[in-house]
């Protein structure tokens, strides 16, 4: 059995409303669910291709009596834990526990751990958060189907993507670190000029795209690594390791957009580049939304990506930017200041609805 088996079937997991994970025969997480990250909170983030036993200390903390993963500990038909839930209290969990086994050798290839979550009073609370951050997936899924197919090709887009290329390629050596990756499009450039690069996304849809184009594909484990994540939550990023941080349009669909930005600072060194484009406390999506279908019209397009268009619109509407939070990109350069950095300055972007923000750690 390949790991490419392995990784088609667990993510038939990914959206079931069961809270699962499944470790491979090495003990490390291979993946796990929406409905886990609803369950566990931050502390998931970025779990993906750790040790169970790293992972395990990490949870460590936040189980009352029992344990997370038994199945690591001895044989039981049906475990049971108290766990400290985001949001939630204590919650009774049961696990279950599969095995599954290669056709050839008959050895463990796989683990699969599902929780059960007993507590009737917080049963439907937990689902609500499954199902909003379900849907809050499905939004970025679609998206991804056909951002590349509009994106690029708006001079806006273009105009933006060769701000933060420059102030990128002309930051200090050392990592590059990309938040809110995307599909990538930035980091083709960056690995074009000879940067190695972070690459951090939380929409497993975005980072598909990004891993199959072919200049990423041939640096991955090389001069790339990709962690799926959230911006607010990097704990495996060490302090100071990154020569420059980009976040392009990544703040506006955070929760906690501050902690995004604590996160960036953090991981940069001194003397290190920060360019962040984000939308302007006057931003309005309509315009934007027109120029669109206004320039695929002009480039002849339009017929051939008019459903593409339509993803790209409904995708942008149903995420309603900047809703989850009202901290905008004045709001980042004031933060910034607050932090000491240099040589700051702030130049409008798509159309006027959003700028650009760069500046420099001071060291």
């Amino acid at each position: 059995m390949k790991d490419g088996v392995l990784e088609q079937f667990v993510r038939t997991l990914y959206y079931a409303p069961l809270p699962a994970m499944a470790i491979d025969a090495d003990g490390m997480v291979a993946d796990y669910n929406l409905a886990l990250e609803a369950l566990v909170g931050d502390q998931l983030s970025g779990s993906r291709y750790l040790p169970v036993s790293a992972l395990g200390a990490r949870l460590k903390p936040r189980i009352l009596n029992g344990s997370f993963f038994p199945g690591n500990e001895g044989p039981s038909s049906q475990p049971q834990c108290t766990f400290a839930s985001d949001g939630f209290g204590e919650v009774q969990l049961n696990l279950k526990t599969i095995v599954c086994h290669d056709p050839i050798t008959s050895g463990p290839y796989a683990k699969f751990f599902l929780w059960d979550v007993l507590v009737p009073s917080c049963e439907h609370a937990f689902h609500e958060k499954y199902r909003r951050k379900l849907d809050h997936q499905l939004i970025w899924d679609t998206y991804a189907w056909s951002y590349d197919r509009v994106l690029p090709v708006m001079p806006y887009y273009v105009e933006v993507l060769d701000r933060h290329t420059r102030a990128l390629t002309g930051a200090l050596d050392g990592q590059v670190m990309d938040l809110g990756a995307g599909t990538g499009n930035l980091i083709e450039r960056l690995l074009e000029a000879g940067r190695q690069v972070t690459a951090v996304d939380n929409s497993r849809a975005m980072l598909d795209k990004l891993r199959v184009k072919p200049p990423v594909r041939a640096e991955l484990g090389k001069r790339l690594l990709v962690i799926e994540a959230r911006a607010e939550y990097l704990p495996m990023v060490v302090d100071q390791s990154h020569a420059a941080v980009s976040l392009q349009l990544a703040l506006f669909d955070m929760y906690n957009p501050e902690r995004g930005l604590e996160t960036a600072v953090r991981v940069l060194r001194p003397g290190g580049s920060i360019v962040i484009t984000d939308l302007k406390r006057s931003f309005r999506l309509e315009p934007l939304l027109k120029e669109c279908k206004a320039r695929l019209r002009t480039l002849g397009l339009y017929k051939e990506r008019a459903d593409d268009l339509k993803r790209v619109v409904k995708s942008n509407r149903d995420l309603a930017p900047g809703s989850r939070s009202r901290f905008r990109i004045e709001d980042t350069l004031e933060f910034l200041k607050t932090r000491k950095f240099q040589d700051l300055s702030i130049e409008d972007s798509h159309l006027g609805q959003c700028a650009t923000v760069r500046g420099r750690k001071a060291g």
